[in-house]
């Protein structure tokens, strides 16, 4: 990804928004990598990511909303939404396939 695209020429806006994705102390990166389940890495004006297609989206919309001026609090809420909604439909997916087992289809 680009930070281009979202800080236009300006190196100090570039400054500003690698500074808002990596955090203080790397705190933000870090959570965003934990929650995502992404890794991400930061070099000059590009964020690469490596994860699977759920983990980098979900990663990519983290970094982009911060990259628009998001507040972290915002962003880290829709990391752990997602990651409550994936671990239900996954419960699910499971009990689902466990009664398909347990109970013998009559007929």
């Amino acid at each position: 990804m680009d930070l281009h695209d979202y800080a236009g020429k300006s190196p100090n806006a570039l400054e500003r928004i690698k500074g808002r994705i990596i955090g203080e102390g790397g705190k933000a990166r870090r959570m965003i990598e934990e929650l995502s389940g992404a890794s991400i890495s930061i070099y000059g004006h590009t964020v690469g990511f490596i994860g699977n297609y759920k983990e980098v989206k979900l990663a990519t919309d983290a970094i982009v909303l911060l990259a628009k001026g998001s507040m972290h609090k915002t962003v880290y809420n829709m990391l752990q939404y997602a990651r409550r909604r994936d671990k239900l439909a996954k419960m699910r997916l499971w009990e689902d396939s466990y009664e398909d087992k347990v109970t013998p289809s009559e007929s």
